[in-house]
């Protein structure tokens, strides 16, 4: 962007205007106000407050979820279930992202790493370890990563795992977040990234409570100045206009990338301004609050054309979805102190947004099933045709095996200690892996995994993790600890496996 050649610092008006309410909560539901939103559903499972929620930019029906309970989650919005649970971070997940393809997810927390993931089968494939608190890392491009970790920005080769180039953020006020007594050092922490490949910039909120927009060779090019505290959102309009920042200041700015300089201040909110978006469809910006309520603003004039709230807990979080032609929101309280609800709350503009989403993708999974069977030769499935193959032809199936193994996945021995483990874990499962054709397609259906083809790969891979997941869509702790109060999906999927015991072969 040549018009990004010269550091330029801006201002905004810094008057916060407080709207609190000391009236007693409303129930969630009822919470509509001049909102062109409505409640159409939620998603339980988290179990403390989330930070983080994105759409997949291939399926608008997957969000990504982090929280500070140690887990990202993959939900799948019309179903109301959750897919994946991916539990290797130690501490609180400040960030999640997808890959550009969707194929791919990236979380950053407080344990200091950033993991890559495959977004189907939840495997962790690479770890890198900046060190201290990552509160952001995106994907630039196919081959490359940046993180931001305390004050420093990294840009990481994917597949080598090395550092390209690092540099580190410097401070442009004289505000220290949390004061010196907590910042001796006035670090200028980058509480957020963004990312916009497309037109070569990088979007960085800083604790100093500015706004950076850098290059791609981490270069500073811009600081706007005019929040009064820290800037923790930052959300960059798809075709690089302008970025959207929240602040602890109770604030929203709206600042152009091409003229340079703040274009609106959005007041209303009475606390830090967590997350902001887009809406599909109407074009109107969103932003959420740990005042416990959602605004929506009108982005060409600011105008204040309803709110959502105040709600049960605090908004920290949201992501818009064009199939839903609404937003995910998500948040939370401190539970020891506040008490745990922990949801994501799923609006529409539509009543029946949700319903109508749901009929939609399941169209479309028809349409596709179909088509692949009609390309299938004498109307075959493409998993019946991939089986009849590997009956031909046996050596086909150890080659598939051999070369997971070398991935990492395992094979082989890896392979029969992964499914004697999965057996001693829960000995209803034990021969599985025997299941005819028809029982594993029956199987994937029912419990609406993600595809008999990946159960099978799986369970030949012996890798725990991705058979756990693939058989209980609730969640890894689901196997071991489905009672009466789980949910009810869950003991339904584990009925289901129960019932099959009867057919499956001798334990291994």
């Amino acid at each position: 962007m040549s018009q990004l050649s010269d550091t330029t610092a801006c201002s905004v008006d810094k008057t916060a205007v407080a709207a609190s309410s000391t009236a007693e909560e409303p129930a969630e539901e009822n919470l509509q106000d001049g909102v062109p939103l409505h409640k159409v559903g939620d998603l339980r499972g988290h179990e403390s407050r989330l930070f983080s929620a994105e759409f997949s930019p291939k399926d608008d029906g997957l969000l990504v979820t982090s929280s500070e309970d140690n887990t990202c989650r993959v939900w799948d919005v019309t179903e109301g279930k959750q897919i994946l649970a991916l539990r290797d971070h130690t501490e609180a997940i400040y960030s999640a992202t997808w890959s550009p393809d969707g194929n791919h997810l990236l979380t950053g927390g407080s344990d200091g790493k950033i993991i890559l993931w495959d977004a189907h089968t939840g495997r962790n494939k690479a770890v890198f370890e900046p060190g201290g608190d990552v509160f952001g890392a995106t994907f630039l491009g196919d081959d490359r990563i940046i993180s931001a970790s305390d004050d420093n920005l990294i840009i990481w080769d994917i597949q080598t795992g090395m550092r390209r180039q690092s540099k580190k953020a410097q401070s442009a006020t004289d505000y220290v977040f949390g004061g010196r007594s907590r910042n001796p050092d006035a670090c200028p922490w980058v509480f957020c990234l963004e990312g916009c490949q497309e037109h070569g910039i990088l979007a960085l909120g800083i604790s100093d409570a500015t706004v950076r927009i850098w290059d791609l060779e981490l270069e500073e090019r811009v600081v706007f100045r005019g929040h009064a505290k820290d800037v923790c959102s930052l959300n960059i309009k798809r075709d690089g206009s302008e970025v959207v920042s929240g602040s602890g200041d109770a604030m929203a700015g709206i600042w152009d990338l091409r003229q340079l300089q703040a274009r609106l201040v959005l007041k209303g909110h009475s606390g830090s301004v967590h997350d902001s978006c887009y809406l599909p469809n109407s074009g109107h910006l969103c932003t959420v609050s740990n005042d416990k309520t959602l605004r929506v603003w009108d982005p060409l004039d600011g105008a204040a054309l309803g709110v959502v709230g105040p709600g049960v807990t605090a908004k920290l979080c949201c992501a818009p979805s064009l199939g839903l032609n609404g937003v995910a929101v998500g948040g939370g309280e401190n539970k020891s102190l506040f008490g745990a609800d922990f949801r994501v709350a799923l609006y529409s503009a539509e009543p029946d947004g949700l319903e109508q989403f749901k009929e939609k993708r399941e169209s479309e999974k028809r349409e596709k099933r179909e088509s692949s069977n009609s390309n299938a030769p004498n109307g075959t499935s493409s998993d019946e045709k991939r089986a009849s193959e590997e009956r031909k032809d046996p050596a086909k199936a150890p080659a598939e095996s051999e070369e997971r193994s070398e991935d990492g996945v395992g094979g082989g021995k890896a392979a029969d200690h992964g499914m004697r483990e999965l057996v001693a874990k829960q000995p209803e499962l034990a021969g599985v892996c025997k299941l005819s054709e028809e029982e594993i397609e029956d199987l994937s259906l029912k419990s609406r995994l993600s595809s008999a083809r990946q159960l099978r790969e799986a369970v030949a891979s012996g890798e725990w993790k991705p058979i756990q997941t693939l058989l209980v869509e609730a969640g890894e702790r689901l196997l071991f600890d489905v009672d009466e109060d789980a949910p009810k999906h869950a003991q339904e999927e584990l009925a289901l496996l129960l019932a099959l015991k009867n057919k499956l072969s001798q334990p291994l």
